[in-house]
């Protein structure tokens, strides 16, 4: 992560979303630090999972729950006035 994104509040989870201090200019380096980060966490998986539940499942709950952490806050009130259009938002390839 960069100092940037060292106090992006996304970047950071809370029980509850810091709407007061998320800012439009956080969602698309926090998307996109969180997106190769899982990238990272995604590939472990697949080299090292078992097919089962703990070893496979669970995991891609955590993962799948650390990325609505991210672009879940963007849903505030304040943001959607000023969203990132989709087709502005880094693609995997």
């Amino acid at each position: 992560m960069t100092d940037e994104n060292d106090t992006n509040p996304l970047l950071h989870p809370t029980p509850y979303p810091r709407f007061d201090e998320i800012e439009a200019e956080h969602v698309e380096p926090a998307v996109t630090a969180v997106l190769a980060e899982l990238g990272a966490a995604l590939e472990a998986l697949e080299q090292n999972a078992q097919p089962s539940w703990p070893s496979l499942v669970e995991p891609l709950e955590i993962i799948g729950d650390r990325l609505e952490a991210v672009w879940g806050d963007r849903k505030s009130t304040r943001l959607n006035s000023s969203h990132i259009p989709l087709s502005r938002m880094p693609s995997s390839a």
